[in-house]
């Protein structure tokens, strides 16, 4: 462990030095005078604006100062960019001082690449998953409640909201009186909320909140139906799970208990959406259960966060996670996936709640994207100066100074960036940087899936 710590350490330091020579000065357009707005740099300058020598984080080969890393990381960036590149750098560099990290690994990429023998996995399907159930997370009565809203989300839209919203009633009060049975199942559940026949169900939910899906007539029966139906789709590979004790809150309450990689093939994607989603929102809820401790470093990196169904308690844990030691970094392709999911409001509140921004190349087909990471980027208001010439009898130059106010990168200079280049806009009064990101090479160490024996 000491190992791979001290190389990781040096690889660390290897990125940030190769990045200071192959650092980008801004070749925009040449102004006489700065006025306000925007700054931009060259990275070797960031880098020695940032740099304390202090086990920082590397971003993009750039020092980020500690007090800006709990304000959070958004890297926008299309297909085959560089984000897989950024966010290993990020992941060795948190490794390296001894951070604890939370991964959404498409692929098992960085498990592959970073995993111990002291981590954790959740995957059904990998063997080397750990046992996990949604009791596992219950010590309150209250976590009925706000765990039934880790499983089922929030619809999209006001019909979808509706049905939902009598999922988790029907979920968290079949839970309630499973767990009053003192060894409660997954596999109870699903049966209870899904197939039992509904007199059945009736008759052991009377006297709870669900008992109103069963008052009245046709309205009762549609209720039922969407609350089944609903479940039918949310809990179904929470079956695949093999039985077990790992529970989210707990693994986060032991600060020794190494890191957790939730894990997946592409393959998986479609089926393990919900699973994998309510374990990132249970992470989310569950870090503002904790003691507050600005000296805790958790991390939790979402690769690509439209790849997760819409996080009830994730604009939460962005707000108040600092105070626990959270710190999310999440990449984003296009700015419409976040509209898609949250909606639009809902969507531009939580990007809000990022203060750092990386922005790698965008695509030329999504101008919408490029237009709104530009303006993110921010404006300048400097001083030009301008000449124009008389060609009458007396030819004459005539010089003068205009103001302009304009953006510092334009969105066709995004749709134009090569690869493995990226603008970093730090948190707070720091100017913005382009820098070149370096490819290094971490070996892969562990198989990135073991798959069951179907026997």
């Amino acid at each position: 462990m000491g190992a791979l710590l001290g190389g990781l350490g040096i690889a660390v330091l290897s990125i940030m030095m190769i990045a200071r020579v192959l650092h980008s000065e801004f070749r925009g357009a040449p102004f006489r005078t700065f006025i306000r707005g925007t700054k931009m740099v060259s990275s070797s300058k960031l880098y020695r604006l940032t740099n304390t020598g202090d086990k920082q984080i590397s971003l993009a080969g750039i020092p980020m100062p500690k007090k800006i890393e709990p304000l959070h990381v958004l890297v926008n960036g299309a297909t085959g960019t560089g984000k897989s590149v950024l966010l290993r750098e990020l992941v060795a560099s948190a490794l390296s001082r001894g951070d604890r990290l939370v991964i959404v690994d498409p692929n098992g990429d960085m498990f592959s690449r970073f995993g111990t023998d002291k981590d954790f996995i959740l995957n059904p399907y990998d063997q080397r998953t750990e046992g996990w159930s949604f009791f596992n997370e219950i010590q309150n009565e209250y976590d009925f409640h706000r765990y039934a809203l880790s499983i089922v989300p929030r619809g999209r839209t006001e019909e979808a909201e509706e049905w939902a919203s009598y999922g988790r009633l029907l979920l968290r009060e079949t839970a309630r009186k499973l767990a009053l049975t003192g060894n409660p199942s997954v596999h109870a559940l699903f049966h209870w909320t899904t197939i039992e026949e509904p007199e059945s169900l009736r008759q052991f939910l009377q006297g709870t909140l669900a008992e109103s899906l069963f008052t009245g007539s046709s309205e009762a029966t549609r209720a039922l139906s969407s609350a089944r139906f609903v479940l039918s789709d949310k809990l179904a590979e929470h079956l695949s799970m093999p039985a077990g004790s790992f529970s989210i809150r707990q693994w986060l309450a032991q600060e020794d208990a190494g890191n957790l990689y939730i894990t997946w093939r592409e393959d998986m994607s479609v089926a393990l959406k919900p699973l994998i989603s309510a374990w990132v929102d249970v992470l989310c809820t569950s870090v503002l259960s904790l003691p507050e401790d600005e000296n805790r470093r958790i991390w939790l990196v979402i690769d690509e966060l439209a790849s997760l169904e819409k996080l009830a308690s994730l604009e939460s844990a962005l707000t108040k996670g600092r105070k626990h030691g959270l710190r999310v970094v999440a990449g984003l392709q296009s700015t419409s996936q976040a509209d898609d999911i949250y909606g639009l409001k809902a969507a531009q509140t939580l990007r809000s709640c990022f203060r750092t921004l990386v922005v790698l190349g965008g695509s030329r087909t999504d101008p919408k994207t490029n237009e709104d990471m530009s303006l993110c980027l921010g404006e300048h208001e400097v001083e030009r100066v301008l000449y124009s010439q008389n060609h009458g009898e007396r030819m004459s130059t005539t010089r003068a100074i205009q103001t302009i106010r304009e953006r510092v990168v334009t969105p066709t200079e995004l749709a134009h960036l090569p690869e493995l280049t990226a603008y970093v806009a730090l948190a707070g009064n720091l100017p913005i940087t382009r820098v070149a990101l370096t490819i290094q090479q971490y070996p892969r160490i562990l198989a990135a899936f073991e798959g069951k024996n179907p026997c």
